[in-house]
């Protein structure tokens, strides 16, 4: 995909050398883009960019580790009771014993 536009490029670039404004705002878009290499006044990342840890991590992992179990044991009781409504509803068909009368045959 990308060869495909490199060549065509300089094509569309021959096609707007005309001199008026918005082609040639057109053209320096292209050539803006057309680039190989950061620009002159480009300053590459350091480490002094990073963000630095402040704190105990032992502290924040533990309040992560908080708020995790309240989470998982939040999810554990609303499953519990969610399959404690339904088995008492007869909504759900475990069928873990055959059935005490057969049903009536259909004529």
């Amino acid at each position: 995909m990308l060869s495909r536009s490199g060549r065509l490029i300089p094509l569309v670039r021959k096609s707007l050398s005309l001199n008026t404004p918005a082609v040639s705002s057109c053209s320096k878009l292209l050539v803006r883009f057309d680039h190989h290499g950061p620009p002159a006044d480009y300053k590459f990342p350091t480490m002094d960019e990073l963000p630095v840890p402040c704190g105990s991590w032992q502290e924040n992992y533990d309040n992560n580790q908080r708020k995790y179990n309240i989470h998982l044991l939040l999810g554990i009781g609303v499953f519990t009771i969610t399959l404690a409504v339904g088995y008492y509803a007869n909504a759900f068909s475990f069928y873990m014993f055959p059935p005490e009368k057969p049903s009536p045959p259909l004529p």
